[in-house]
């Protein structure tokens, strides 16, 4: 029994370790940890403990210690799994511990008169689980909120796509204008403006692919960032957007996109409204870039560029309809 005590423990404890580090087969290791624990190691000492004690006043307290702690090694042992429902095993568990177990147990060191370091030191060991189930819980929530990031870029990418078609319309509406002398600087200034948006939308593009395919490994081909693996990993994003520079590449495309469009319009509610749209100023303390991108995962990294592109498509729809178009005949 104290062998299987003694495996389960060190497969529980040094795969949750290994897999903080992403090391392969640490999940495996934890899935193993926890089903020996709930399955093999639990089950015996209650039993050992139940047989050794004549007095069935503790009956109930047996009962409620092994439906305890069987329920907070099947909580770890789902949320190793990423279980739907493991985080309603969890609840149910922690609310079981705090609720019923402890104030018992509590009850049962006041009264035994006997092995009573050995009792709290039971009792310290059982909240240590517990804390640490409950750090496996709050992982499982994080992901939960991760996976809602995808959600939210969909959102932006059917908003993006829906502007995107706005603008084709536009365009066309300013290509039908004839190219005489006095639509000749517009027109220019429309076809220069298409060319430096596009300029801006594909360098966030490839980043976008960049920050998957670091994720994903070389092999993964889908861009949709509902399967990205390492959703949480912070190390990438700053490899890619702050070592290699990929983020003041594209605080520069957007920078010029900004001044030229500025520079083709004097009135200041169209100014304000580019600069506040294109925004790229520094915070206090902080670059544009790091406030945009430093110590942030994925996924949420993703989400931003996938915003910056939706304001640059904002930008290019407002001035062809508010600068351009009001100035052809």
């Amino acid at each position: 029994m104290y062998i299987l005590g003694i495996i389960a423990a060190t497969l529980v404890f040094a795969s949750s370790f290994l897999k903080i580090s992403n090391i392969p087969l640490s999940g495996l290791m934890l899935i193993l940890g926890f089903s020996i624990l709930a399955f093999g190691f639990l089950p015996l000492v209650f039993y050992m403990k139940y047989t050794e004690n004549k007095n069935k006043g503790y009956v109930p307290f047996y009962i409620i210690g092994f439906a305890t702690t069987f329920l907070l090694t099947l909580s770890g042992l789902t949320n190793a799994m990423n279980f739907s429902w493991g985080l309603t095993i969890s609840i149910v568990s922690v609310l079981m511990l705090y609720t019923l177990f402890l104030p018992l147990y509590s009850y049962y060191i006041h009264n035994a008169s006997k092995n009573k370091i050995t009792n709290f030191t039971v009792i310290i060991a059982i909240i240590v689980i517990s804390s640490f189930l409950t750090f496996s819980t709050s992982n499982n929530i994080n992901r939960s909120l991760l996976d809602a990031f995808a959600f939210v870029d969909e959102s932006i990418s059917v908003a993006n796509a829906n502007i995107v078609e706005m603008n084709k319309l536009l365009y066309n509406q300013v290509s039908d204008f004839p190219n005489n002398s006095r639509n000749k600087e517009m027109l220019k200034f429309a076809a220069t403006l298409q060319q430096k948006t596009d300029s801006v939308i594909l360098l966030t593009d490839s980043l976008r692919k960049e920050l998957i395919k670091r994720s994903n490994g070389e092999k993964f081909t889908s861009e949709d960032i509902i399967f990205i693996k390492r959703k949480d990993n912070t190390e990438i994003p700053a490899e890619v957007l702050l070592a290699e520079n990929g983020a003041f590449l594209l605080k520069m495309e957007i920078n010029k996109l900004k001044n030229f469009i500025l520079e083709n319009t004097d009135e200041e509610e169209n100014r304000i409204f580019i600069i506040r749209c294109l925004s790229t100023d520094d915070a206090k303390d902080m670059t544009w870039e790091q406030k945009k991108f430093e110590y942030m995962p994925v996924i949420s990294v993703i989400n931003e560029l996938n915003t910056i592109r939706q304001q640059v498509n904002i930008a290019e729809h407002y001035t062809l309809e508010q600068i351009i178009l009001p100035n052809l005949d």
